[in-house]
């Protein structure tokens, strides 16, 4: 059998999360080019992706992967926590490139995790050093924004208390 070059044919979110899921689920791997920037800069709109299936009692915090949202669309972010919730693991995700986490995935919406992408000519493994410590690098940065968030709402609640300041925020 020859092989299917499938990188220009065009389908909607939804038909590529299915397919996504279908090849996944069969313990195949899938590679496709990144679309976007949430995950910016460790992950680059257009970097060469590769996804395999994952091993859910072997995720990691830090670990990037792909789940299908409540959309279904397929998406990768960033694990930030995990835990077990009546017996069944869930993590909470956030993309690099952004403010906030972006919620809860629990364990059935999970498809793979991140294993390697290409950039300039060149292979990058998620479980090389480099990587790794490239990967705990952004996980303070997430932590540092997360607590900035928190500080300035907590604030903002805090003025919005005092009645002089209500009428102006």
């Amino acid at each position: 059998m020859g092989i299917v070059n499938v990188t220009k044919y065009d389908c909607s979110p939804e038909v590529f999360a299915e397919i996504s899921k279908s090849l996944l689920g069969a313990g195949k791997s899938i590679r496709f080019n990144a679309v976007g920037d949430s995950m910016y800069p460790f992950i680059q709109n257009g970097d060469l992706i590769v996804v395999e299936p994952a091993q859910l009692r072997s995720l990691k915090i830090g670990d990037i992967i792909y789940y299908q949202d409540v959309e279904d669309h397929a998406l990768l972010h960033r694990i930030i926590h995990k835990r077990c919730l009546a017996g069944r693991l869930e993590f909470q995700i956030q993309a690099d490139n952004a403010l906030k986490p972006g919620g809860w995935v629990s364990s059935d919406r999970i498809l793979g995790r991140l294993t390697k992408f290409h950039r300039n000519h060149a292979w990058i493994r998620m479980d090389s050093v480099v990587s790794r410590i490239a990967s705990l690098l952004i996980l303070a940065q997430l932590k540092l924004n997360l607590n900035k968030y928190r500080r300035f709402r907590s604030g903002r609640n805090y003025l919005r208390c005092l009645p002089v300041f209500c009428k102006f925020l």
